[in-house]
């Protein structure tokens, strides 16, 4: 049986390195379900064993979390919606994303919704 698991928010973190080169841009650090907090790396990894990540919207547009490789060692993975043709940037719409944070695009919608 697939596990689906849909997104609530996410937690995002500035600065610091990636490799040796200085950060100066905000990026996702983690995401929830509203209950349970995971690490983006820890969302790879799920993912690469057959968990199905997801957001929806307000009008109930689900858009599927992807990995994206770089394909350059010294650049880590990350995560990111696939294009659902309905709104861009869905996890940065989330509850505690920039994009939430400024009214944007604030009408993503979860079962388990709460403070972020």
């Amino acid at each position: 049986m697939l596990l689906s698991i849909q997104l609530a928010g996410v937690r995002m973190s500035t600065g610091g390195l990636l490799g040796s080169l200085p950060q100066t841009f905000e990026h996702i650090e983690s995401v929830t379900d509203g209950l349970t907090w995971w690490t983006v790396q820890e969302v790879i990894d799920l993912i690469g064993k057959g968990v199905f990540f997801y957001v929806k919207d307000s009008f109930g547009n689900v858009a599927r979390v992807d990995v994206v490789n770089s394909g350059n060692p010294a650049q880590r993975s990350f995560i990111k919606t696939h294009a659902d043709g309905k709104i861009s940037d869905n996890l940065l719409a989330l509850p505690g994303g920039p994009l939430y944070r400024s009214g944007l695009l604030g009408k993503f919608t979860s079962s388990n919704s709460g403070a972020f």
